[in-house]
């Protein structure tokens, strides 16, 4: 239930910001026939950025990947950013998410941009360490 009221929260917080737009912003829900209720399976958020789309917290749950709802979830976000006026879209996603990173290529996102973010080591052989990211639009 933690994730279910994180999800809830999370889209509560993104309503709040002026650069909202709700007709890009998704929230997936699926029928649990074992507890009787529906769950929260994926989650698009879109604002409005600098006359861009940005995507934010572009998810689906774990046992409902690769069944085209990241997809989906894309799509209707770019046609409430085409409806708000804005012709392009960027998002981030690190590098390591392959199915993503492909997914978006396949949509046809460009790489735009890849940068390291740094944190501290862990292992002090390597003092700088990071998480290779993406933006890509």
């Amino acid at each position: 239930m933690a994730v279910e009221e994180g999800c809830w929260q999370l889209m509560w917080e993104i309503s709040q910001r002026a650069s909202f737009l709700p007709g890009a912003t998704w929230l997936l829900q699926s029928f649990d026939s074992k507890r009787q209720r529906y769950s929260s399976c994926g989650t698009i958020q879109g604002l409005e950025k600098d006359g861009l789309g940005a995507f934010q917290n572009i998810a689906i749950s774990p046992e409902h990947r690769n069944k085209g709802l990241g997809e989906l979830l894309i799509r209707y976000a770019l046609g409430g950013f085409s409806l708000a006026g804005l012709s392009k879209a960027y998002l981030e996603v690190t590098a390591e998410n392959r199915g993503a990173v492909a997914l978006y290529r396949r949509l046809g996102f460009d790489v735009t941009e890849e940068f390291f973010l740094e944190r501290p080591s862990l292992n002090s052989n390597h003092p700088r360490q990071g998480s290779p990211k993406s933006a890509i639009s």
